[in-house]
């Protein structure tokens, strides 16, 4: 997901300079990119004379991936919500978030649930604009397999011709796309927060 959007945000003419933070490299280099990596443990570490105006986040893991509960809280939650602070914090007025489709802190279930507490966390921060979409099940290239998902993909993508109308926000959606959504919604924000469904996104 980030390396897509990197290279919207490289593409795009009204960006004339893009800063990357991630925990290794996107792999390759551009005139316009500065890479800087980062431990989120200590995002406190992040140089203070930083500027950006639009900040974009694509923070996110899996229960099993992160190995319990409170592990997984921590970088969807925690770490996520003080990346959004020290955007704030050197000058952006745009942040633009990736959650999840039924998000809602009052969910029965973690991963929903987790994702309803940081939206309803990053609304109280005071971005001029903060735009959240909320993808359905996201399909491309990972860096890691996983084999709950790919069934999952195949599935939604043999169901999408019924998935019309109203259900449409449960098909499955490109990491690509959600990439071009998050620029073009940084690109047009609108004060205040916008949210951006799964058949918005696409």
């Amino acid at each position: 997901m980030g390396s897509h959007l990197v290279r919207d945000l490289i593409g795009s003419p009204d960006y004339g300079s893009v800063i990357s933070l991630g925990r290794h490299g996107v792999g390759w280099s551009h005139p316009k990119l500065k890479q800087i990596t980062v431990d989120f443990g200590n995002l406190q570490a992040l140089p203070q004379d930083l500027r950006a105006d639009d900040a974009f986040c694509t923070l996110g893991t899996t229960l099993k991936k992160a190995g319990s509960p409170e592990a997984f809280r921590k970088v969807d939650f925690d770490v996520t919500l003080q990346f959004a602070r020290a955007c704030l914090a050197r000058g952006a007025r745009t942040f633009t978030v990736i959650t999840s489709l039924g998000a809602n802190p009052q969910s029965r279930f973690l991963y929903t649930r987790v994702k309803g507490e940081l939206e309803q966390a990053l609304r109280g921060l005071g971005f001029p604009a903060l735009t959240i979409l909320r993808p359905s099940l996201i399909v491309g290239n990972r860096p890691e397999h996983r084999l709950g998902e790919t069934l999952a993909e195949v599935c939604l993508l043999l169901s999408r011709p019924v998935l019309v109308g109203s259900l449409k926000k449960y098909r499955a959606v490109e990491a690509a796309t959600i990439a071009r959504a998050m620029v073009s919604a940084a690109q047009a924000p609108k004060p205040g927060t916008r949210i951006l469904e799964s058949d918005q996104i696409q």
